[in-house]
């Protein structure tokens, strides 16, 4: 039995992790000085920590409280740290010489790569200029969090559910190898104009909103005493921000319906496992002919190539996903770690090499295990549905039920050791009969 009142503790942890989600917001348009976060409600500690392990095993409470306050006593250790790579990051102005003359944040040079397709080599080597210093304040960053983890931890190889889910990235890797290579990458540019999909013809939205976006969803109760607060979407660079935008509805649907009679710790996951497979779900919709039909006005006639411009779109971005899985997972090891992973892993997932200097800089996902695991669940949860209530299942009063209530039950999922890989061997057949 814990020593400390539960229901105390419940109501510290929720107010903690409200307070790191407004710290993680405030370093979007500054340095989030003398901020709340900064101090911690008592009773979140190492001490509290340990009596929380010790009762985990019989006391599924105290083992979500557990994940919880490791989660925030790790982000509370790296403020400092966290607030340098954002500065870096969002703040520091920079001279760009080529392919203008500006000053600029490195944002918004990320920005323009992805934006402007006729100069996307001169701002990559801009980029690449001014990557030193982001990379080394992030490394730093990393270099924090898994030198606190491992003292609250203690030292430790990579777990067997982290493993099985980087090795159903790896298979899902090598299942796409010969479709990845009919796409002719040799290089970051060429990935980014293939991977944006402003070819892939489809009646997209302009602009991307809450409300465009639950116009699709109107049918069979998605909304019913609901209301999503999503996060700011992506303006609309190609078929690729729309599913973006797809995966942050579903993330903020999935947070919206999260039980309220359930103590918070075991209504929320720090990892926000299955929020990301929630997402997931819903950004592989436009793959499915009825989605395609019903809400972006793709004829019968122009599917296949529709599909195919889809897939390849999707088949991208599941690389990255994979990328970024291996670059977290090596993060938790620190700094030179993610450097050796970083300079092995891109030309063996995506085909192509990058300069060192950009590890820290670019494709960088902290929770990136949890994503390509929501991803690969993603993946056997559509199959289960076509399965079950077949193709147009996102229109089906039973299929979004189910999909509701499961939002009830606490979001750690199951971890079946096999789900990852046949999540990855799904999404690369489903792939494959596209491309």
């Amino acid at each position: 039995m814990l020593a400390v009142d539960p229901f105390a503790l419940d109501r510290s942890l929720a107010r903690a992790a409200a307070q790191h989600r407004r710290f993680l917001n405030a370093l979007a348009y500054g340095d989030a000085r003398d901020h709340a976060f900064e101090l911690l409600p008592s009773g979140i500690d190492r001490g509290a920590l340990a009596e929380l392990r010790r009762a985990a095993p019989e006391d599924p409470f105290a083992a979500a409280a557990a994940r919880w306050a490791e989660f925030l006593l790790v982000e509370h250790a790296a403020i400092a740290e966290r607030r340098a790579a954002a500065h870096a990051l969002r703040r520091e102005p920079c001279v760009v010489d080529q392919p203008e003359h500006t000053r600029l944040p490195r944002i918004d040079v990320h920005a323009r790569i992805l934006a402007d397709a006729a100069r996307r080599d001169g701002w990559i080597e801009a980029y690449t200029r001014l990557a030193p210093p982001l990379s080394s304040r992030r490394l730093a960053l990393f270099e924090r969090l898994a030198e606190t983890r491992s003292a609250l931890h203690g030292e430790g190889s990579i777990s067997e559910h982290v493993r099985a889910v980087l090795d159903a990235g790896n298979a899902f890797v090598a299942q796409m190898r010969d479709a990845l290579r009919e796409l002719g990458l040799k290089n970051l540019s060429t990935f980014i104009d293939r991977g944006l999909g402003r070819d892939v013809s489809a009646e997209w939205p302009v602009r991307l909103t809450p409300r465009r976006l639950a116009e699709w969803f109107h049918e069979g109760g998605w909304l019913r005493g609901l209301s999503p607060d999503a996060e700011s979407f992506p303006g609309v660079l190609g078929a690729s921000s729309v599913l973006r935008g797809l995966y942050r509805f579903g993330r903020a649907l999935h947070d919206a319906g999260a039980s309220s009679r359930l103590p918070f710790v075991l209504a929320h996951d720090p990892a926000e496992r299955r929020a990301r497979s929630f997402g997931a779900l819903f950004a592989l919709l436009p793959i499915d002919r009825p989605f395609a039909e019903r809400r972006l006005s793709v004829s019968r006639a122009r599917f296949a190539d529709y599909a195919r411009g889809l897939g390849r779109v999707i088949a991208l971005g599941a690389h990255l996903f994979v990328l970024r899985a291996r670059l977290a997972a090596a993060a938790e090891r620190g700094a030179t770690a993610y450097r050796g992973t970083f300079e092995e892993s891109v030309p063996q997932v995506l085909g192509f090499e990058l300069p060192p200097v950009l590890a820290g800089a670019l494709f960088v996902d902290e929770h990136g295990v949890a994503s390509l695991e929501g991803l690969f669940l993603a993946a056997n949860k559509a199959a289960s549905l076509v399965e079950t209530y077949d193709e147009d299942w996102f229109r089906n009063p039973r299929a979004i039920e189910e999909l509701r209530s499961e939002l009830e039950s606490p979001p750690e999922p199951p971890r079946t050791p096999d789900a990852p890989a046949a999540g990855a061997t799904q999404l690369a057949r489903t792939l494959l009969g596209v491309l």
